[in-house]
């Protein structure tokens, strides 16, 4: 496909591949329970291919945002938070009614596993995103560059937004769950990314982690938490020294 010039055959493949995503969802059609063994293996099948096309399918991105809103947070979970983590670089008030909205509700009211498998979604799709803005200042075409939600300026936005709505739901999640260590543990790792965009990533972005995330840490009588905070203010300054 990657050979072929013609768009009617990604055209083709965009819309089987939403048809059969709407069509097979097991929480969108009535009576489809039964399948759902085989609808977890063809979302398997799409996260594969988007790992190594090292992009998300716009097919898949719709049906996100169109079946998130009435998603258990049970039926196919892990599937459906690794397809999360490739969406692709969008406006975020879009991204924030369509599937941040609808993902801290579920985030709110459901297990601990649940809370952390989500944070664990968000960071890579924070990664995702930081590694397509490495390859494209590595590209030699700024073709790619023309549309507002491709420049860096969007990038940045974007990227901001994502991390203060981390930051907020970081913060709700842990005074629901007495600050636990294991929660902790997965928003300090989100931020283990986070302080190191600049050196890293190449991202002209500082943003702290906000008060109800640090003090939980530094009070923490767990040392590999506190070990984590050390090593991500260490890095914070390592990159503000940087810029």
């Amino acid at each position: 496909m990657n050979c072929s010039k013609d768009e009617s055959v990604y055209l083709r493949l965009y819309y089987w591949m939403g048809q059969t995503l709407q069509e097979e969802c097991t929480w969108c059609v009535v009576d489809n329970n039964q399948y759902e063994e085989e609808f977890k293996g063809f979302l398997e099948t799409v996260h594969t291919a988007e790992c190594f096309l090292q992009e998300g399918f716009p097919s898949c991105e719709e049906f996100l945002y169109r079946s998130l809103p009435l998603w258990d947070g049970v039926s196919c979970r892990s599937q459906i938070l690794r397809l999360v983590s490739w969406i692709p670089l969008s406006t975020f008030s879009e991204m924030k009614s369509q599937l941040c909205d609808p993902l801290a509700q579920l985030f709110f009211t459901s297990s601990l596993y649940f809370k952390c498998s989500v944070l664990e979604s968000l960071k890579e799709l924070l990664q995702n995103w930081l590694n397509w803005h490495v390859v494209q200042l590595d590209s030699e075409s700024d073709s790619q560059f023309s549309s507002l939600n491709t420049t860096l300026s969007g990038l940045v936005n974007g990227v901001a937004e994502l991390i203060n709505f981390v930051g907020q739901i970081s913060t709700a999640a842990l005074h629901l769950e007495k600050n636990h260590t294991f929660l902790l543990y997965f928003i300090l790792d989100f931020y283990e990314t986070v302080c190191d965009m600049y050196l890293k990533y190449k991202l002209p972005l500082l943003i702290m982690p906000p008060a109800g995330v640090f003090y939980p840490a530094l009070l923490s009588m767990d040392s590999v938490n506190l070990n984590q905070l050390c090593y991500i203010m260490y890095r914070y300054r390592t990159n503000l020294v940087a810029a």
